[in-house]
């Protein structure tokens, strides 16, 4: 995610800014520690923000040059001052899931 001064005007090139918020989701592939060293790897780029969406614990953990936070079902995430307003619950990442046993 992007701010939109920072992009505009669009051009057919590649944006060189970093984005705010980078999302990472994991699979069967990627596991936590997998997600964990991409985070680093997007904040040592000047990413602010790094989401890592679990399926399998349905938590979200949120990666900052600051530490980090986990949170779970029934949380809303906390709002980092560069992204104002967005705090999504955490069960909203996983509603296509299957219920939890």
């Amino acid at each position: 995610m992007w701010r939109r001064d920072a992009v505009l005007p669009l051009t057919a090139r590649y944006i060189r800014v970093p984005p705010i918020l980078a999302v990472e989701v994991g699979g069967r592939e990627e596991g936590e520690p997998e997600l964990r060293e991409k985070a680093q790897w997007y904040l040592g780029r000047g990413v602010a923000v790094v989401w890592l969406v679990l399926p399998k614990t349905r938590d979200v953990v949120v990666v900052t040059a600051g530490g980090e936070t986990r949170h779970a079902v029934g949380d809303r995430l906390t709002p980092h001052p560069a992204l104002p307003g967005l705090a999504p619950a955490v069960e909203r990442f996983f509603r296509q899931l299957p219920p939890a046993s």
